[in-house]
């Protein structure tokens, strides 16, 4: 239980609480910068100055001992530097591997405004695969409406607090209660969903400031917030997005590769009902919490689960569901201006896993088997797969494929 207490390989992206980026994760293991100790730079600065003395000696016999520089490890070539490529990212840290990543994603995405009708367009192109989320602002009513109900909600407050103070950083405790996903023992999943958070966050900040919706404390006095508004819009949820964007991601990586079996309910149906039970757990939180309206969750959910989409796109090269032409995945809000947060109905039209999943469930599971070549997303997703159906990971498999 020690070893698992707080994720300590994340303990780093406590900078997430205010959705201000990736400042925090430099305090994670497998990249991150040790902290510099004054005692022991000196002591290592003697300790070399004792054991090595200068750089050329001479021996006994007189003569100048000389050695030639060369590489120790393995770099591909014994006389030349390596050529670039996804095999050496096993040599970088894990929080500069997510910087290269998003670095990645982030050049094929667009987000900005689709016309004077406040409609919000994010288009992102995967290798010539173009795929358009639509989201258009609801009018100032819907909200004056639902921040009646966001003030009823307050009175969860007592009971749900601990949740939501828990959940204002990552939730991966709670994504790990369901699947088990201890960094020690799957690193490049905890790695992969590092960069569909990272992902999420950009879009969705942007989409807020294209969009610009106050807070509900701003459309009431009586909402009192539990805890500070964060320094940013309200609409989208940004954790609703991450959130449905875990459940989704999470969905995909670990459906079976072999079907899902007769009329029996498979785990793995069992494990995504969890999932986005956990999301909608997650975005329903904010608003107990007085942060956000209903509509916000309904909009985070749908684009969340489209990111997913357009992450494992990005990974494998292969969209995981169809879209019809250019405006195909338009937000759909619930109809009615003061109404609750419904995730069936936003992940059942949005969800690659839908009515009917099981039939189509080869084809889909072929599209996502393996990651795209010479890509290092396409890289993390190998590795991410082999931690759940391979024995383990195997590097040396992953640097001969790449």
């Amino acid at each position: 239980m020690a070893g698992n207490t707080g994720f300590t390989g994340f303990t780093g992206f406590t900078g997430f609480t205010g959705f201000t980026g990736f400042t925090g994760f430099s305090g994670g293991g497998g990249g991150a910068l040790p902290a510099v100790s004054p005692l022991l730079a000196d002591a290592m600065t003697r300790s070399r100055e004792g054991h090595l003395g200068r750089a050329t000696r001479t021996t006994q016999s007189g003569s100048k001992e000389q050695f030639t520089p060369g590489f120790i490890r393995h770099w591909g070539s014994t006389t030349d530097l390596p050529q670039p490529g996804p095999k050496w990212l096993s040599r970088m840290g894990s929080a500069v591997r997510v910087q290269v990543y998003v670095t990645d994603l982030m050049a094929d995405i667009r987000v900005g405004k689709l016309n004077e009708a406040k409609a919000i367009d994010v288009v992102v192109d995967f290798k010539g695969s173009t795929s358009r989320f639509s989201l258009t602002r609801p009018p100032v009513d819907v909200f004056k409406e639902q921040a009646h109900r966001v003030e009823s909600w307050a009175a969860l407050r007592a009971e749900r607090a601990p949740e939501i103070l828990a959940q204002i950083g990552p939730q991966f405790p709670f994504w790990s209660s369901v699947l088990h996903l201890n960094p020690e023992i799957v690193p490049y999943t905890n790695e992969l969903l590092m960069v569909a958070l990272e992902f999420a966050t950009i879009v969705v900040q942007k989409v807020k400031y294209e969009s610009v919706v106050p807070r509900p404390s701003d459309f009431s006095a009586r909402v009192q917030p539990m805890i500070e508004n964060p320094g940013f819009f309200a609409w989208p949820s940004g954790h609703a997005t991450q959130a449905f964007a875990v459940a989704e991601l999470l969905s995909i990586l670990t459906m079976p590769r072999d079907g899902l079996g007769g009329g029996f309910t498979h785990p793995w149906e069992e494990a995504r009902e969890q999932l986005f039970r956990q999301a909608e757990r997650i975005a329903t939180n904010r608003v107990v919490a007085g942060l956000h309206f209903p509509v916000d969750s309904e909009a985070g959910c749908e684009l969340g689960v489209w990111l997913a989409q357009m992450l494992v796109c990005a990974c494998t090269g292969g969209n995981v569901r169809s879209f019809k032409g250019n405006n195909g995945y338009v937000f759909d809000p619930a109809m009615g201006k003061d109404h609750d947060f419904n995730p069936a109905h936003h992940v059942n039209r949005q969800s690659c896993h839908q009515a009917g999943f099981k039939a189509a469930a080869a084809g889909l599971a072929a599209k996502v088997q393996s990651g795209l070549p010479k890509s290092a997303l396409g890289w993390l997703w190998d590795m991410a797969c082999a931690e759940w159906f391979n024995a383990g990971v195997t590097p040396s498999a992953n640097l001969t494929k790449l």
